[in-house]
């Protein structure tokens, strides 16, 4: 799954003339078949009942198509490439002076937050990420600037700079994805812990807040307001939030609560709240992943 990850990140990155990653059309439509949770719905899910039918047809005719080894086995081999060149790819969309990986590279002129995002889970989420050991820095422990490698991507300083970012609290999209990496990448909380500053603890405890918040809501019923996708990325972001709490018996120090995060970092009510949204998640995805299995039974 890592490689798969690295490559549709990748495709968005790198022109179709280039390295970019392509699935054959019909496998794009079977892979946003196999994943419910990336269909989008319009704002009030007025055409919800037809857009679910329409993949349900959809699905059937992917159905009839075969792929034979070859075509599997040579895609297989195209991700081994990626993979193998990674670091190198990676590393031509860094901007140092941003510290941001970015689409375009010198068209910026402040960190791209989801492109970055992404760039750190891709490196994170690969099976091995020794093979970036060489063009990036992943030790997220505060050390003395002579003890870094100028040449290295500091990844360290990328979140510190995500943190402090220009991202708003409103964009839904963004919120969870950058405290789901952020969580994620520092399991340590070698930089998100008590020591952090006044700045840091007001930005994490934003995030925190905004994604608690927009957790889907039972009086809404099949009519949520967020795409499913950004119902994943809320569930991704409070599931790290969840089982990287310390239980009773592993607390040693005071002043740390909901996914080993400082108090200050965090709304009142934090542990309540979290649970409750992420249950709520649970309650949503269930539902309607009965209700598209209703709807290809009933054909």
């Amino acid at each position: 799954m890592s490689v798969l990850f690295y490559a549709a990140w990748l495709a968005a990155f790198l022109p179709a003339s280039n390295y970019a990653f392509v699935l054959p059309s019909p496998a794009i439509t079977k892979l946003a078949k196999s994943e419910p949770s990336i269909i989008q719905q319009s704002p009030r899910c007025i055409h919800k009942q037809s857009i679910l039918s329409t993949n349900a047809v959809a699905a059937s005719s992917v159905a009839d198509h075969h792929y034979s080894f070859e075509e599997i086995k040579a895609v297989e081999s195209r991700l081994e490439q990626i993979e193998r060149n990674a670091p190198d790819l990676l590393s031509s969309f860094y901007e140092p002076h941003l510290k941001s990986f970015s689409v375009r590279p010198g068209s910026a002129n402040e960190i791209s937050v989801t492109s970055t995002c992404f760039a750190l889970r891709a490196i994170f989420t690969t099976g091995d990420s020794s093979i970036f050991s060489d063009s990036i820095d992943l030790n997220m422990m505060e050390l003395k600037l002579n003890d870094r490698s100028p040449k290295k991507i500091p990844v360290r300083g990328v979140v510190k700079a995500l943190l402090r970012a220009r991202w708003r609290e409103e964009d839904i999209f963004q919120v969870p994805l950058l405290l789901s990496t952020i969580l994620k990448i520092d399991k340590n909380r070698s930089l998100i812990n008590l020591e952090m500053d006044d700045e840091l603890c007001h930005r994490l405890k934003q995030l925190v807040t905004a994604t608690i918040e927009n957790r889907p809501k039972r009086r809404n019923g099949i009519g949520q307001p967020l795409s499913y996708y950004i119902q994943y990325l809320i569930a991704d972001a409070l599931t790290s939030l969840v089982e990287s709490t310390p239980q009773n018996s592993d607390v040693t120090t005071e002043g740390i609560g909901l996914g080993g995060l400082p108090d200050a970092a965090l709304p009142d009510g934090a542990a309540r709240t979290a649970l409750l949204a992420l249950t709520r998640c649970a309650e949503v995805s269930y539902n309607e992943l009965c209700r598209q299995l209703a709807f290809r039974s009933a054909g």
